[in-house]
């Protein structure tokens, strides 16, 4: 799976390589900027059926990347069955506990971001979730002694 410009080229890496192989390969490309949801759409539907022995490749924007690959484990896929590859690092979703909402921002760990749904001012955690496809945040406040 290709998301973006800046994907197809691996993909196109990855399709030439396992053709070679003999085995069987189905690329989907996403022009331009796609919403998460699009492609997560698109993978249910390729993923309707028995996924054992199948093989899913993305390449794209980081944030829609892990949220596609988050789909495709709740409906069956393993973690050893994916291979990731972020062309873009920009765009992260960072997760507040405290209102259980996902804030899309440009950050890093270590950042202060508002959270979108409490406005807690939020640093980001190097904890990646899988699950959530995201980073966690930590209330800055948390962190002062009293």
């Amino acid at each position: 799976m290709a998301i973006g410009s800046a994907a197809e080229a691996v993909a196109d890496q990855w399709t030439g390589a396992l053709t070679k192989t003999g085995k069987q390969v189905h690329i989907l490309k996403f022009a331009g900027t796609v919403p998460a949801e699009e492609v997560t759409r698109r993978l249910e539907v390729h993923a309707q059926g028995p996924l054992n022995g199948w093989r899913l490749a993305m390449a794209g924007p980081v944030a829609t990347v892990l949220s596609a690959a988050a789909a495709v484990r709740q409906v069956g896929g393993l973690h050893c069955e994916l291979t990731l590859h972020a062309t873009d690092l920009g765009t992260v979703r960072v997760y507040c506990p405290h209102c259980r909402s996902t804030t899309l921002t440009k950050s890093s760990p270590g950042a202060v971001i508002g959270c979108s749904g409490c406005g807690r001012e939020l640093r980001t955690r190097p904890h990646l979730s899988r699950r959530l496809a995201g980073y966690l945040g930590s209330d800055i406040h948390a962190e002062e002694l009293a």
